[in-house]
């Protein structure tokens, strides 16, 4: 069924080439992801980590990518990248929207501006569209509410869903704080953040997370 992403996936970005687009269309089967975004999407490589989940779970994910630097979902909408085609280019099950943490009033507001400008191209492509929680900046550490308050909202405009990717770290910290620390603008992740995308699953599986409550 569309929509019942497996729980694998939840917590998880992909990396593949940022901003390009295949022009041959993905194969049928399985679940189709595009991910819109910028660096915190594609620089923590992660292609391997989904694909051996998706193994574990027994289904299949395939996915595309537009990520550029320093891009806002904004700046993609408004025609910095070929995303809008991407969305079009296929039928997809989800498209996750990131962007960085968007803690301040105006990065919010043109996060939920721009999520707004992208549902109907999203709705088109038969996809749910999916908010991708990231994390403040280092010398930001305490904005994590913040964050969730800026990616919540953006998921609300349009009854979308979050990944909750930067709470997992918040509670995966409090059972082993020697997993990767946030490090300025990115994250590193070593093997152990395996846990760390599980627990995101498990959080929106269980609807905890989910952008209309």
């Amino acid at each position: 069924m569309r929509h019942q992403l497996p729980l694998l996936m939840l917590g998880g970005a992909l990396s593949c080439g940022a901003g390009s687009i295949a022009s041959a269309p993905l194969p049928s089967g399985g679940h189709h992801v595009l991910f819109i975004g910028n660096s915190l999407t594609y620089v923590n490589d992660l292609p391997a980590t989904l694909e051996q989940l998706a193994r574990t779970a027994h289904d299949t994910i395939r996915v595309r990518m537009v990520a550029l630097p320093n891009f806002a979902l904004i700046d993609h909408v408004n025609g910095g990248s070929n995303a809008v085609d991407a969305i079009r280019s296929e039928r997809w099950d989800y498209v996750v929207l990131q962007q960085g943490p968007s803690a301040q009033q105006v990065s919010r507001d043109t996060r939920v501006l721009a999520t707004q400008r992208f549902d109907p191209y999203i709705h088109a492509a038969g996809a749910k569209s999916a908010q991708f929680m990231t994390w403040p900046a280092s010398d930001r550490i305490t904005a994590f509410d913040s964050v969730y308050a800026s990616t919540q909202a953006a998921a609300r405009a349009v009854g979308g869903i979050i990944f909750p990717v930067g709470r997992a770290w918040v509670a995966a910290w409090t059972v082993d704080p020697t997993l990767a620390a946030v490090n300025g603008h990115e994250l590193a992740v070593p093997a152990t953040s395996v846990r760390v995308l599980q627990q995101a699953a498990q959080d929106t599986a269980r609807g905890e997370q989910r952008g209309e409550q």
